[in-house]
């Protein structure tokens, strides 16, 4: 259930704030950890993303921030084709469907999962099918 005041959960949880502005340190560890980046790989990482981007059509009137670009690489564990691919598809869904990514009213999003509108389903196969 969505709770609405800090107040309203025990202590023993940490609450982050909606927007946080920064990777907490534990979390910033735990990406150390699964990833093995170092600020080499990330640089590496990202030069050569921003080289492929040139070449793309998909990114020439769009500008992206150096910390939405690690987003991709790590999960993609540094593989930067693989990386620009799912950058491509995310890319290609906000501009193929505007209305979803823009002008959305927290109320609206917030119902959804407090009246159980959109459920996860945790006995379905990996793959979807069943």
């Amino acid at each position: 259930m969505l709770v609405k005041k800090i107040e309203d959960l025990s202590d023993e949880t940490e609450v982050l704030p909606f927007e946080v502005g920064h990777l907490p340190e534990r979390f910033q560890q735990e990406v150390l950890n699964k990833t093995n980046e170092t600020p080499d790989r990330k640089l590496k990482g990202l030069q050569k993303l921003k080289q492929l981007m040139k070449t793309e059509k998909i990114f020439d009137d769009t500008e992206f921030d150096e910390d939405f670009l690690v987003l991709f690489l790590r999960s993609e564990d540094y593989d930067v084709l693989c990386a620009l691919e799912r950058l491509k598809n995310a890319v290609a869904l906000k501009k193929s469907h505007v209305e979803m990514f823009s002008d959305q009213v927290y109320e609206n999003i917030a119902i959804t999962f407090t009246k159980n509108i959109a459920t996860f389903l945790p006995y379905r196969c990996p793959d979807g099918v069943q």
